[in-house]
């Protein structure tokens, strides 16, 4: 899972083996855009390919910043629950954005198999992996579980 790079060990590392010269470490910057700013500046030849990223050498090196909004886990993207078919939030994911009203649980059919790991990524709010009516796992806001060996067949979630 490609998450997050501190910028310092990103410096630190590409400094160590030569790809890009050492400076001395500015005042921290205040948003993701301002690191970006900075990171750019002080490393020319890089473009900026998404709010969090910045990319060198046609995607050889990619410097990614946590957002400090953000709070995915995996591929599942903030305000998301998922389920994966794989373990550490790999594999086929099946990806929920709302809560039903009724607390109705939603099924994971879809998804073809054995679910292997679930995230909540949502700001609020508990996620609970079912098997049928039995919960086996609730999981706070931003959390996950990586490797599941229970059956999973349904998500449900609570604001």
């Amino acid at each position: 899972m490609m998450k997050t790079l501190v910028v310092g060990a990103f410096v630190l590392g590409l400094a160590g083996f030569g790809a890009l010269p050492a400076v001395a470490a500015p005042a921290p910057a205040t948003t993701v855009q301002q690191q970006i700013d900075d990171v750019m500046v002080r490393y020319p030849g890089g473009v900026q390919v998404s709010e969090t990223t910045v990319s060198w050498e046609d995607g050889a090196i990619l410097l990614t910043l946590a957002s400090p909004t953000g709070r995915a886990i995996g591929s599942c993207a903030t305000g998301s629950y998922c389920a994966f078919s794989a373990t550490n939030y790999g594999g086929t994911r099946l990806a929920f954005t709302g809560c039903s009203a009724t607390t109705t649980s939603n099924s994971l059919s879809a998804l073809g198999g054995t679910v292997r790991s679930v995230a909540n990524a949502r700001t609020s709010g508990t996620v609970r992996a079912m098997n049928g009516t039995v919960i086996v796992h609730a999981l706070s806001a931003n959390t996950g579980i990586t490797s599941n060996a229970s059956s999973v067949t349904a998500l449900s979630c609570t604001t």
